[in-house]
């Protein structure tokens, strides 16, 4: 759920904070940290290789979903996505907001009615009521509200109003179908049969919530509530950093993650009459001919992606000789969301977003180690053929740049 600005920013903080150097340092997502905890708890079906289980892990604000194989059990467990992760903005705050919702519509208008009342109301909500509510309407639950008179109509007595199961069914019910329809989507997603709903984080306690998805996936997945799922995503944060740095903690090792969206760039081609659009054709006056900028899809929704394996990118950058040698650049990387297999477009458009600027530092290269061409145009100008290697780990992306298969270092990234 989280942009990569954000994960940026996160990364910068715990730079400026001591933690080490931006380079060192790595973010996990949280749906991929609860799915390492889960597994360790005890109480759950996922024992064998081949079996694959959506991690739901719903929070507060957001409610982020995750779909794992195990593909290794020794050495060390092994895992692989199976569907690109998806989430929504359908946390337990919105039942919160309909809750105040409900109450103000019933009591706004009365005398004595203010916030430190709606905060007591709420109080007994959150605390006790939306951690413990089964969906069951045959129960009603009563909420203090001090300073509101006796009101038989409104449910009021003694302080206290009635709010019946009815009612508190209808408030959660919206919230709990968005959650149904996201697993849902990454059980049909999932390329493997889903053996488990693993659910996790404050929401994912929520025995209602817990109820409605075994209705809905029972009896062919089973939907379990790991133990302390609550606090899953710290857990599974520290036990894979453990993993990684000490012999005798349990390893756990993500072999791929599915692409989220296409990802790409703009670049030169020739251009090919009955093929290529008229109107985006332009003068090159280096090849003497026309050309035109088309996208270049470098990842497609749904690749899988290897840890720490790069994604390699050419790019080619062209400069008169009499404007002097190269500099920093920047150069613009794209996104699109498709549907996984559908076609992403030839030319930059309305759908198509900026992702990220780069900025290779094309100055590290030794000028003499840039060929000279002259162009159609009789000009004399350095032409430089370089990589940017991307390697996409859990939440974040290390790009470098590559010339003549010398690595020159990181490239700044400033997300949009």
């Amino acid at each position: 759920m989280w942009p990569d600005k954000a994960k940026m920013s996160t990364l910068s903080c715990a730079e400026k904070a001591g933690f080490g150097d931006m380079s060192t340092i790595h973010i996990i997502s949280e749906p991929e940290a609860a799915a390492i905890h889960s597994l360790r708890a005890p109480g759950h079906p996922l024992a064998d290789i081949g079996d694959t289980f959506v991690l739901c892990d719903a929070g507060g604000g957001t409610v982020d979903l995750i779909t794992f194989m195990i593909t290794g059990l020794e050495p060390y467990l092994r895992l692989r996505e199976e569907a690109p992760g998806t989430g929504s903005m359908c946390g337990s705050t919105f039942l919160n907001r309909s809750f105040e919702k409900l109450l103000d519509d019933r009591f706004s208008q009365l005398p004595g009615w203010g916030r430190d009342t709606l905060d007591e109301a709420m109080q007994r909500f959150e605390s006790v009521v939306k951690r413990t509510f089964e969906g069951s309407t045959d129960h009603d639950f009563m909420f203090p509200v001090p300073g509101i008179a006796d009101d038989p109509e409104l449910g009021v007595r003694r302080g206290r109003i009635r709010v019946t199961g009815k009612e508190m069914q209808k408030l959660f019910l919206p919230t709990i179908r968005d959650i149904e329809k996201l697993v849902r989507e990454q059980i049909q997603t999932s390329r493997a049969e889903v053996k488990a709903v693993l659910l996790v984080g404050g929401f994912g306690q929520s025995p209602y919530l817990r109820k409605h998805l075994r209705d809905c996936f029972s009896p062919g997945v089973q939907v379990i509530a790991p133990v302390d799922g609550w606090t899953a995503v710290v857990r599974g944060a520290l036990a894979k950093t453990l993993g990684d740095i000490s012999d005798t903690t349990a390893k756990t090792f993500i072999e791929s993650r599915k692409a989220r969206e296409n990802y790409g760039t703009t670049y030169q081609t020739e251009f090919i009459h009955g093929v290529h659009d008229e109107k985006k054709k332009y003068w090159s006056y280096f090849y003497g001919e026309y050309y035109i900028d088309v996208m270049r899809w470098f990842v497609r929704k749904g690749d899988d992606m290897e840890e720490a394996k790069a994604i390699k990118t050419t790019w080619i950058k062209r400069r008169r000789v009499k404007d002097g040698a190269f500099d920093s650049i920047r150069v613009s990387l794209y996104k699109v969301n498709t549907a996984i297999g559908e076609k992403p477009p030839l030319y930059f458009n309305r759908r198509v977003k900026q992702h990220a600027t780069l900025n290779p530092s094309l100055g590290v290269i030794e000028k003499e180690r840039i060929p000279i061409e002259r162009g159609a145009d009789n000009e004399l100008y350095y032409v430089v053929q370089y990589e940017i290697h991307a390697v996409y780990y859990s939440a974040h992306c290390v790009y470098t740049l590559w010339y003549e298969g010398r690595n020159y270092g990181s490239v700044k990234v400033d997300y949009v």
